[in-house]
């Protein structure tokens, strides 16, 4: 089984009968690998023990597919726990708010942001990271565009270029 390349606690805001309430995870961030995706498993923090026997039984509460992700960013909340800073992470799906220690949660975006957005540049250490698909200005994070969703086919963009670069 791969070791993972971050783990800790993170609280996640959840609702329950229309009331906000942080429930505390502890969380396991993996790569990709040959037999994975990149992901960020979490599992109920009072089960969590560190002892072989007990990883295997323990029940997963939510997997985050990091290939799904669109945005990861920090984000201000009303009342997140004690000693906390809060974070969005945004996939196709939902939207995740979670809380991590105020000294440790910038080493959290910036694990989850190069997991899922995989081309990256290199942050001055008090700048404040986040990183989307869409294009971002200066050296902050960024996605490759995905040539796939494109509305122009690709041909036509070259063919373009090379007029521009050498006119007849």
């Amino acid at each position: 089984m791969a070791s993972p390349m971050k783990e800790g606690i993170l609280h996640i805001l959840q609702y329950k009968f229309g009331m906000k309430v942080w429930k505390k995870n502890w969380s396991l961030l993996y790569p990709a690998s040959s037999n994975s995706i990149a992901r960020l498993e979490q599992f109920d923090a009072k089960d969590w023990t560190n002892t072989p026997e007990r990883q295997n039984t323990k029940r997963v509460e939510r997997i985050i597919r990091l290939s799904d992700c669109i945005s990861i960013n920090q984000n201000q909340v009303e009342n997140p726990p004690k000693e906390t800073a809060t974070f969005n992470i945004i996939t196709i799906e939902k939207t995740y708010i979670m809380a991590a220690s105020k000294h440790d949660v910038m080493d959290w975006v910036k694990c989850l942001c190069v997991l899922a957005f995989q081309n990256t540049s290199t942050k001055k250490p008090n700048e404040d990271i986040s990183a989307s698909r869409a294009a971002l200005p200066g050296d902050s994070l960024r996605m490759e565009e995905n040539e796939l969703y494109s509305t122009i086919p690709q041909g036509a963009v070259l063919n373009e270029i090379r007029k521009m670069c050498y006119p007849v």
